[in-house]
């Protein structure tokens, strides 16, 4: 009798154990469920934080959510809400300098099996929330580096233009002869072209707008003559060669390049020699001037290095940069007396 009432518990038990389980896989279900549901809300709100931590309240039945309460502060923006009720919530927080997020539950149930689930549905209402928050800092902080960072794009270009012009107000008060304005005219309408490149460059810049040609057959070597006309450099010219490209990019990068050495002139005695030679599907071009060394020349392509004073450090960027984009290289390096840079930059560019 004995033996028959321990298999007859034994049973119930087993019974009872089976049902807790196969009860607990349903609401674990449900969760789950719901939220892969809340993250899918989070995804189509386009990670909004304002707008998910509202539009979740749609899914607090299934999450065993009866209400919530938070404050929310970022860059910009505040959000609160704050239910007058007495039960104990389940909360979390988080802040730093940028921002300052308190989210508390209040569960509708939390004795047993709930306490897990409650605290699961909490860490996953709290980690959407501060990820959307921590992402659209980032990308405010990113915003504003790139207006800073076009802000000096501008302010180097500006001064090479207010440079030019200050160039030609003290030529044109030295202007002793008629020959003299004649030639004086003459080589400003052969560099009006570059100069209208880099306005046109600026304005654009600042009306959001991408300023490019469209890719066609360009005379590398007479791009070069102009700049180093427009810089009066001492430069001999060696070769010649054709490629498919942007024009006034092409301009930009060898006008960037020989504005560095052309500012170097100013200072030392240079002469300048650049070799152009064509290599199977590619140009290179090697420019060498007889000027001194480039202090850490490592990090002459880096953004805002410059070893001049008074240097922005966007010129050699912007060179390689532009080059970087149509799958063109550049190189420096010191040499015994003066330094080499070479440029590769293939016959066929496709423009991105």
């Amino acid at each position: 009798m004995k033996a028959e009432f321990l298999a007859l518990l034994a049973i119930f038990g087993g019974i009872v154990i089976i049902a807790v389980l196969i009860y607990l896989k349903f609401i674990g279900n449900r969760v789950f469920k719901t939220c892969i549901d809340v993250i899918h809300l989070n995804e189509k709100l386009n990670y909004n934080p304002l707008q998910f931590i509202k539009d979740v309240r749609n899914y607090f039945d299934d999450l065993n959510i009866t209400d919530y309460s938070y404050n929310i502060v970022f860059v910009g923006s505040i959000a609160s809400f704050d239910p007058l009720l007495e039960d104990e919530p389940i909360s979390k927080h988080y802040k730093d300098d940028d921002c300052t997020i308190i989210l508390r539950t209040f569960p509708r149930y939390r004795s047993g099996e709930y306490r897990l689930i409650n605290r699961i549905v909490i860490e996953v209402l709290f980690l959407l929330l501060k990820s959307d928050i921590l992402m659209k800092i980032k990308m405010m902080n990113e915003t504003f580096a790139n207006i800073a960072k076009i802000h000096t794009f501008i302010q180097h270009d500006i001064k090479n233009i207010a440079q030019f012009i200050q160039n030609c107000s003290y030529n044109l008060q030295s202007l002793n002869s008629t020959e003299e304005e004649i030639r004086y005219v003459k080589y400003l309408k052969e560099t009006f072209e570059p100069l209208l490149l880099k306005a046109t460059r600026i304005i654009n810049i600042i009306d959001f707008k991408q300023y490019s040609d469209k890719p066609r057959m360009v005379n590398l070597r007479g791009i070069i003559e102009k700049i180093t006309s427009l810089y009066k450099l001492r430069c001999k010219i060696n070769g010649d060669a054709q490629v498919v490209f942007d024009e006034s990019r092409l301009f930009l990068i060898f006008d960037n390049l020989l504005k560095n050495i052309y500012d170097k002139s100013l200072v030392e005695e240079i002469t300048c020699t650049i070799d152009i030679k064509v290599d199977d599907t590619q140009v290179v071009v090697s420019v060498f001037d007889s000027g001194s060394p480039i202090f850490e020349i490592s990090k002459v392509f880096e953004a805002f290095y410059s070893s001049k004073e008074g240097g922005s450090g966007l010129g050699l960027f912007q060179v390689k940069d532009m080059l970087g984009q149509i799958g063109g290289t550049i190189e420096a390096q010191n040499l015994e007396k003066g330094v080499k840079f070479q440029l590769t930059i293939p016959q066929l560019t496709a423009m991105p």
